[in-house]
């Protein structure tokens, strides 16, 4: 049995030391490097979607999100795009509301001076028939 110096043994506990914390380094890189992969495969879809709002909020009702998976995600995805279609119908419908609205003040609005147009216009013959005297034109 051989008897190790101090120096000897504090020699292989500091080379130790330098291999642990040189694993414990390569595993935290490695964590680090998978945490990095996972986070942006989830973060990924949840930046296009963002981005999607955005461009709804914007009026482009066409926009859509390519669904990614099957999970809460992917339902939150199809969600969006239920809900960007709809709108889009809504506003197109509420479009055609207004614009058959106005449509219809116009013809209003028309129907209302032809009377008026009628009434004036003949009123108008009466009065020059009465400035020259034609007593039979005016009645």
């Amino acid at each position: 049995m051989a008897i190790l110096s101090r120096e000897q043994i504090e020699n292989d506990i500091n080379a130790m030391s330098f291999q642990m914390l040189l694993v414990i380094g390569l595993l935290g890189v490695c964590i680090l490097l998978v945490f990095i992969f996972f986070s942006r495969s989830f973060c990924r879809p949840i930046l296009s979607t963002c981005q999607a709002m955005k461009q709804l909020e914007s009026g482009d009702f066409t926009v859509r999100v390519t669904q990614t998976s099957q999970d809460e995600l992917g339902n939150l995805q199809r969600g969006f795009n239920h809900m960007a279609k709809k709108l889009g119908e809504f506003v197109e419908q509420e479009y055609i509301f207004i614009v058959r609205e106005r449509e219809a003040q116009l013809k209003e609005l028309a129907r209302m001076m032809d009377p008026h147009f009628m009434y004036n216009t003949l009123e108008a013959i009466s009065m020059t028939a009465y400035l020259h005297d034609d007593r039979q034109t005016v009645q």
